[in-house]
C-alpha cells in the first residue's frame, strides 16, 4: 500500500516553483480554479491535499457555497499561499459568481 507521502507526490507531480510567473492581470486576483490550474492540480488532488471532498472544492470554486474558515486555511496551505490571499481569492470568486446570476 502506498504511503500518504507517495500519494501526495503523485497527485502534485508537475506542481511547484517551476511554474511560469503569474501573468499581470491589471491587479485582479485570480480565482480559486485558476490557482488550482496553475499548480496543475485536479479537483481530487486539491481535495486530498486540503482534506476536503472534491465536490466541496468544486462548489467553493463556483461560488455555490462559501468556504468555512477551516476550509480557507486548508486551501491556502494546499495551494502554498497565504490565508489573507486565499480570503481575497474566495471573496473575488464569490463576487464573480454573484455577477453571473440572472437579475430579477
Amino acid at each position: 500500500m502506498q504511503s500518504d507521502i507517495d500519494i501526495c507526490a503523485m497527485l502534485t507531480s508537475g506542481a511547484g516553483s517551476n511554474l511560469p510567473p503569474e501573468p499581470d492581470r491589471g491587479g485582479s486576483v485570480p480565482g480559486l480554479k485558476e490557482l488550482r490550474s496553475r499548480k496543475r492540480l485536479s479537483l481530487e488532488a486539491l481535495g486530498y491535499l486540503a482534506n476536503l471532498d472534491p465536490a466541496t472544492v468544486s462548489r467553493i470554486e463556483r461560488g455555490v457555497v462559501e468556504a468555512s474558515p477551516r476550509s480557507t486555511v486548508a486551501l491556502a496551505r494546499a495551494l502554498g499561499t497565504s490565508v489573507a490571499r486565499m480570503r481575497q481569492v474566495l471573496a473575488d470568486s464569490a463576487e464573480e459568481a454573484l455577477s453571473r446570476e440572472p437579475g430579477p
